[in-house]
């Protein structure tokens, strides 16, 4: 996604408050569009998607490409890929 590579280029302008609500804002909300429709996609396209959110992960939190994720990922509030999509699906179910 080229907007996460922009937002890389520019992280250390920005604050990390301010550098998470801008990738919640321009690059999760793209991510998870019309996400009931599609969510039964393959675990192929999920593995892209994961990698979208680790890569957004790795800009906010300042870590290497080939330094461990899923510290980040807990310590960040955002729910897995998976997850994510079982959970919209749910409450698209519920209302």
């Amino acid at each position: 996604m080229s907007g996460l590579g922009q937002i890389s280029q520019v992280k250390y302008v920005l604050k990390k408050e301010l550098l998470v609500t801008v990738i919640n804002s321009l690059v999760f909300s793209k991510l998870y569009y019309c996400s009931v429709v599609w969510s039964n996609t393959t675990d192929r396209n999920i593995r892209k998607l994961q990698g979208i959110q680790n890569f957004a992960a790795r800009i906010i939190s300042g870590t290497k490409k080939y330094d461990h994720i899923t510290p980040v990922l807990k310590e960040l509030p955002w729910i897995p890929v998976k997850l994510q999509l079982y959970y919209r699906e749910a409450i698209m179910a519920f209302k």
